[in-house]
């Protein structure tokens, strides 16, 4: 799995294409330990980390 500093996101509209990947992921309901789930996980955390620069109020 990546840190969130792998998924590097310096503007808006990047943070914005991984909140749509989740949704994304979210919707093929993958299983643990596939490739999707650990991608699912990886944009998670990256989303976290990234969301009070790009959703300081927490939306």
């Amino acid at each position: 799995m990546r840190t969130p500093e792998d998924l590097f996101v310096v503007t808006q509209a990047q943070y914005e294409r991984l909140e749509l990947e989740v949704v994304g992921l979210r919707d093929l309901e993958p299983f643990a330990g596939s490739s999707q789930y650990d991608r699912l996980q990886d944009v998670e955390r990256a989303l976290e980390q990234y969301q009070p620069h790009f959703r300081p109020e927490g939306r």
